[in-house]
């Protein structure tokens, strides 16, 4: 995974360049890895040249849709707020269209590759790991789960009190330790003021944060590869999506499919 800090940013201090007609903007990367988190955004009608096909890459792959919404070559359709995960050679499909455009936070552990094949004549719509991949991935995939209907629930510390912090618990990386959440903030929230070791990287989806003396706004992030935080603050609430590896907390079940 990434081992370079990225100091807190809010939109507008990042760097943003076309992409596949749309745009992209980089979030982080670690040049010695090739892990990154990134976003792309898609204007209305954008498709695929992959229509017909399946496809594969060799990393992790998680995306939450921010907005927007995707309908993978008529096999299912994914709506905002959504997060997929695609393990290592899982096929799914390659083909995809933007109706109403898209904006999509994206983390890989590894440079994305792609391996393409038609879409079998009598395939049923159910993805499957390559039985030829060298790695047989533990972790679980979630093909396109929206999370509006997950209901939030409370956070609570290692003796089972609440910590005034609610969460949706998406995602664990068996593999690697990470943990993926949402987490939801009142007004007027603070944290512990403490730091533990672990990693902490978050994407403030709604709200406010106070990191250090950094405010972050919608579309704030950050990453400590060797820090967990939590000397945060809210004055209006917050809204993030957030992983971490090595938290002392306990999170709700995860309910999604």
């Amino acid at each position: 995974m990434k081992g370079q800090r990225v100091a807190p940013s809010n939109p507008g201090e990042r760097s943003r360049e076309p992409r596949g007609g749309g745009w992209r903007e980089q979030l982080a990367v670690d040049l010695a890895t090739g892990a990154e988190t990134f976003l792309l955004t898609f204007p209305p009608r954008t498709t695929s040249p992959h229509r017909g096909e399946l496809e594969y890459h060799t990393c992790h792959e998680e995306n939450v849709l921010l907005s927007g919404s995707v309908d993978f070559d008529g096999w299912y359709q994914w709506q905002a707020l959504g997060y997929l995960m695609h393990p290592p050679y899982w096929w799914h499909p390659a083909g995809y269209t933007f109706p109403n455009g898209a904006t999509i936070l994206i983390r890989l552990d590894a440079p994305v590759d792609f391996t393409y094949r038609p879409v079998p004549s009598d395939w049923d719509g159910r993805e499957w790991i390559a039985p030829e991949a060298p790695h047989w991935c533990r972790n679980r995939a979630v093909s396109a789960a929206h999370l509006d209907p997950v209901p939030w629930e409370a956070v609570r510390d290692s003796t089972g009190q609440p910590l005034g912090l609610e969460a949706k618990h998406l995602w664990d990386d068996v593999e690697q330790g990470w943990v993926a959440w949402l987490l939801r903030a009142p007004a007027s929230w603070q944290g512990s003021g403490q730091q533990y070791a672990g990693s902490d990287e978050l994407y403030l989806l709604a709200g406010d944060l106070r990191v250090g003396d950094v405010r972050l706004v919608a579309g704030g992030y950050y990453f400590e590869p060797t820090v967990l935080r939590d000397d945060l603050a809210s004055e209006e609430g917050a809204v993030a999506i957030r992983w971490t590896r090595g938290a002392p907390w306990r999170l709700p079940p995860i309910r999604i499919c």
